[in-house]
């Protein structure tokens, strides 16, 4: 197929600036790109076509382009290397009488512009690291093939069209993101909260960043493109704009109320949980900020300058859907003479985990952690039985089996290791099913555990165990008493307190999302006496003896504000593992596993991947072990 313009990027904001390269050409454009969905352009003729850096030859072989531009990060991995690689090598079959190659946002370790200078400006000797092999092989290959090259460089832009399409951008997208998920999350929590509120953002004197569109940057390299002379090295500058200034705007665009703080200790609790999510974004700026030190700050832009954008951007993230449940295969057979139900997802060459639930709870609390899973891993699940109608007391020994046949049933072929994933009481199980099956399990991650124990440590638990505690044993005692004690945990228990919330109880509440999960085991009478039956059988067994023998690794990940299982109790059971570690969630509540599957979901693939290493970091988290 003929085209004049081939325009081709890796992922990220280089897929981005890729797609609006190609919408902006004057003359017929083919787009290629590594990401699964790209921009569409504005004719659907020219919308983008994924390819995996492995099939760039063959995609390559069907074109034609007289003018090729290859767009990179500054950073550039061993996929992008591989795909320029392939489009440089076919320069001469595509009929390409020029090259122009774009590399995006940081460069080596100097940062978001040029390594040569702060503003933008670049030297001869060109950028290094990564991004300089690149350039040397682009050149290397226009020389092959006889055609003129020239290399460009672009701050990161910001892309509406991006964050519509789940496309990862980076730079100024830090901030706009992480300020929309803390939002959004705030908001699901505690409906109404953020509204009218004034928020504090901790922001140094000075701090800047580039803020520069998409298309804008696209019209601009070309314009930079077509200029006569000036060496084969070209930067684009985008304006840089001072934070403090940009707060207002940021706010009507956003809807909140955003204000410049001095200091952490001027944060409340829910400020505190948006700075250690901006974390990365004080990183780009501090690197933009030392950038541009050794010239003044432009002047402080026009009210509404670039709200539009802002505002364009936040609409993109407030239309963008979560991550789409995952398509699952459902199965069932009985087992000690009631149903199991038991759920797989995700590629079924990924590594398999199973995920183990908390006693009394139903599939909704794991429902986005399960869709962020599926995309690289088998998951597999059941469904907790034990507080409906059953035969009889369900113990620890029956969710043994019941994991057991879980694998028979989701056709697990045996002798292959699985990774189990325990939420709250969960924890248990998987530990004593190691003990039992220990060729069956490659590893332990452990949510927000529950190693509640008869006996001593008591001043160890929460006050919501103690009542816990004390409605069980009320209820076994006397089951007549079932009906009255529901009002301590039932429907009521959920809701939340009377009057406006503040920081702490906007952190903490519960999302209403949860609240029938929640209420599961105290539906009714009956519901209660079967799962205060399971917990005093579950608080009986002391896992340390078991734990001491446990071989493969094991990840303890606790929440700073659990106010359900006891944080105390998870740090005196890790000592007994041999091969633990432990990663405490920052501002986080018992239920992280819905509010922050994101980082919950990195932290489990970092982990099965590589047992040894973090599969996150940053002020969220304190690994302690």
């Amino acid at each position: 197929m003929a085209h004049s313009v081939l325009v081709a990027g890796t992922g990220g904001a280089s897929a981005v600036l890729a797609g609006a390269l190609a919408a902006a050409a004057p003359v017929p454009a083919a787009l290629l790109t590594t990401v699964p969905t790209v921009p569409a352009s504005a004719e659907p003729a020219m919308a983008g076509r994924a390819v995996a850096p492995g099939g760039f030859p063959a995609a390559l072989a069907q074109l034609r382009a007289a003018e090729v531009w290859w767009v990179a990060p500054g950073e550039p991995g061993p996929a992008d290397l591989a795909a320029g690689r392939a489009l440089f090598a076919a320069l001469s079959a595509l009929g390409a009488r020029a090259l122009r190659v774009v590399t995006v946002g940081p460069t080596g370790p100097t940062g978001p512009t040029s390594p040569t200078s702060p503003t933008g400006s670049t030297g001869s000797t060109g950028p290094p690291g990564a991004d300089r092999l690149l350039l040397r092989e682009a050149a290397a290959a226009a020389l092959a093939a006889g055609v003129p090259w020239l290399a460009m460089r672009t701050p990161v832009p910001v892309a509406p069209e991006a964050v519509a399409r789940g496309i990862p951008a980076g730079g100024p997208h830090l901030l706009l993101d992480a300020l929309h998920a803390w939002q959004a999350d705030l908001e699901e929590r505690c409906p109404g909260y953020p509204s009218g509120r004034a928020f504090r953002l901790v922001v140094p004197s000075g701090a800047a960043v580039p803020l520069l569109s998409s298309d804008r940057a696209a019209e601009r390299l070309r314009n930079l493109a077509e200029e006569p002379g000036g060496g084969p090295f070209r930067a684009l500058d985008a304006p840089l704009v001072g934070i403090v200034g940009l707060l207002p705007e940021l706010g009507a665009a956003y809807g909140l109320r955003l204000e410049p703080a001095g200091s952490e200790r001027e944060l409340d609790a829910v400020e505190l949980a948006l700075h250690r999510r901006l974390t990365p974004f004080r990183a780009f700026a501090a690197a933009c900020t030392a950038a541009s030190s050794v010239e003044p700050l432009p002047a402080q832009p026009p009210p509404g300058a670039h709200r539009r954008l802002l505002r364009a951007v936040h609409l993109g993230l407030t239309g963008a859907a979560r991550q789409p449940a995952p398509p699952e295969s459902v199965c069932s057979a009985e087992v000690g003479g009631a149903e199991l139900v038991v759920r797989s997802s995700g590629p079924a060459d990924g590594p398999v985990l199973v995920l183990i639930n908390a006693l009394g709870q139903e599939r909704t609390p794991w429902d986005r952690l399960t869709a962020l899973l599926a995309a690289g891993h088998r998951v597999v699940a059941w469904d907790v039985r034990g507080t409906g109608p059953v035969p009889r007391p369900f113990t620890l020994d029956d969710q043994l089996d019941d994991l057991a046949g879980t694998l028979r049933l989701a056709g697990v072929a045996a002798g292959t290791p699985v990774h189990l994933v325990g939420w709250c009481t969960g924890a248990k199980v998987a530990t004593a099913f190691q003990r039992r099956e220990p060729a069956a399990v490659a590893s332990l991650v452990f949510l927000n555990p529950s190693f509640r124990l008869d006996g001593p440590g008591q001043e160890q638990d929460t006050p919501y165990e103690s009542n816990l505690d004390a409605v069980c044993r009320g209820v076994i005692r006397n089951p007549a008493r079932a009906g009255r004690l529901l009002q301590l945990f039932g429907p009521s228990a959920a809701e939340g307190t009377d009057g406006p919330p503040g920081p702490w109880e906007a952190l903490t509440a519960v999302s209403p999302a949860l609240r029938e999960s929640v209420r599961r085991p105290f539906l009714d009478r009956d519901s209660l006496i079967r799962y205060a039956g399971q917990l005093l059988d579950f608080w009986a067994y002391d896992s340390a003896p078991d734990a001491a023998g446990v071989d493969v690794p094991v990840l303890f990940v606790t929440a700073e504000h659990d106010e359900v299982a006891s944080p105390e109790r998870a740090r005196a059971a890790l000592v007994h593992y041999p091969h633990a570690r432990h990663v405490e969630l920052l501002g986080a509540t018992h239920y992280c596993l819905h509010d922050r599957a994101d980082l919950v979901a990195r932290l489990i693939g970092g982990f099965v991947r590589e047992p040894g290493c973090p599969g996150a970091d940053g002020e969220e988290l304190r690994w302690e072990r």
